[in-house]
């Protein structure tokens, strides 16, 4: 099999199948074991997180989401009725939604 390099990566002639941004992806056993966050899930746990101990209000647009993240274990609700982060909704926060955040302003 031909390859030539382009920009840093291998590109395999003739084959077609290239992984775009497979530098970042760090451990890809370790992705596929992690349950999937859908653009709208990681856009509610970032809205959670930004609400802090005061906690997200139910009945929003985002309860499918937020109901979700539940059952994963990221968020969990009150007794006031308000969806707060656990410590692994934390972790889950940090690692996929805070990363690509500072990854984008030290790009720029």
């Amino acid at each position: 099999m031909k390859t030539r390099p382009f920009l840093g990566r291998v590109f395999f002639m003739g084959h077609g199948v290239v992984l775009a941004g497979a530098g970042w992806m760090g451990n890809p056993a370790r992705m596929w074991k992690e349950p999937y966050l859908e653009p709208c899930c990681r856009s509610a746990l970032h809205r959670v997180s930004l609400a802090g101990a005061a906690g997200r209000p139910k009945g929003l647009k985002d309860d499918p989401c937020l109901e979700r993240m539940q059952r994963m274990g990221f968020v969990t609700c009150s007794a006031e009725g308000r969806f707060v982060m656990t410590p692994a909704g934390r972790q889950r926060h940090a690692q996929e939604i805070l990363r690509h955040g500072l990854h984008a302003r030290s790009e720029t």
